[in-house]
């Protein structure tokens, strides 16, 4: 797959990203990157507009210090002098997205592929089971749903993925306050693209195909959104849920515990917090020595991309606890 590389140039006239927007070739045609939206400006300005007539209306007619309304003034003045522009190559898929007040830039940034990360993983030839029932923990007959083993069984899953290469994580960079700075400010963010086909039932985890099953719908419901390919990990997390849970972090985990019990690996006594494990007594050793093996790929990634680990063991978690019921 074509990846954009980390700050790429204009195929065309070698310009950076900043002097993009202000191409001359754009108005002819010429230019690959062609505008595709622009907002807040015009309803920026209304809104502007409204606030200050209300400002002024109610200091004529009444007696409040003019002080009291500046938190209004200034946010109607953002408002309308803040715009967002988004200019889309359509050779690259590139899009480049500019922030802007009064004129200035604030910041912008590529997106929605990046560079992608070279993530590989020899998963050897005796793996049986997916990453995602793996992950389950083999040495006691108890186990608690927590948050921790959430995130553990989710990032096997995705780690799962990109060993049979059915994704690719791309990061991009965003460049905030780029115009002040001599050395911009980076942002690194992570998107998750598929590269095939969901595969039939069986063929990988239920976990896992969920995921794949939650990103082909992305690609059909996300509209103007920036990312369009692909999600970042806390979307990826938060839409894979149906609904808000009660216990967000049970609810993802039974997607590999009825994924194991359904192939007769181990039957599962049900409680609030704490389930009862009964593996398959044929199965244990093997389970064991995937349990073990899940781990170290595990670590190998937090060695060979650390920054990217913790991102996602921080946005996995963040996504889960976004599924929390409120009325709890």
């Amino acid at each position: 797959m074509n990846a954009v590389l980390t700050n790429p140039r204009c195929e065309r006239c070698g310009c950076e990203a900043s002097k993009i927007f202000g191409c001359q070739e754009r108005s002819t045609g010429l230019c690959p990157f062609i505008e595709q939206w622009k907002r807040r400006k015009n309803v920026g300005l209304k809104i502007g507009g409204c606030l200050t007539y209300i400002l002024i209306s109610v200091l004529f007619s009444s007696g409040y210090r003019w002080w009291a309304f500046t938190p209004l003034v200034l946010f109607g003045l953002w408002w309308a002098l803040t715009q967002e522009v988004q200019l889309y190559n359509e050779r690259t898929q590139t899009r480049l997205q500019r922030t802007t007040f009064a004129g200035i830039e604030l910041n912008y940034k590529w997106t929605p592929k990046g560079k992608l990360l070279p993530i590989y993983f020899n998963r050897g030839k005796t793996a049986v089971y997916p990453l995602s029932i793996s992950a389950l923990p083999v040495e006691s007959t108890r186990y608690e749903a927590s948050i921790e083993l959430a995130v553990a069984v989710f990032r096997a899953a995705l780690i799962g993925l990109l060993a049979d290469n059915y994704i690719e994580v791309h990061q991009f960079e965003t460049s905030i306050f780029g115009r002040w700075r001599k050395s911009p400010l980076l942002v690194n963010d992570y998107i998750i693209i598929g590269i095939k086909d969901i595969p039939p039932p069986g063929d990988i985890g239920a976990l896992e195909r969920q995921i794949m099953q939650t990103m082909g719908g992305w690609r059909i419901k996300s509209g103007s959104k920036d990312w369009q390919n692909g999600l970042p990990i806390y979307d990826l997390v938060h839409n894979l849920y149906y609904r808000d849970q009660s216990d967000p972090e049970g609810w993802l985990i039974e997607r590999a515990t009825d994924d194991a019990e359904g192939r007769g690996l181990a039957q599962f006594g049900k409680g609030f917090h704490r389930k009862e494990i009964n593996w398959d007594a044929a199965c244990i050793a093997q389970l064991g020595q995937e349990h073990r093996a899940t781990q170290l790929l595990s670590q190998q990634l937090a060695e060979a991309f650390p920054k990217f680990s913790l991102a996602l063991n921080e946005q996995i978690s963040k996504g889960i606890i976004s599924r929390q019921d409120s009325g709890e």
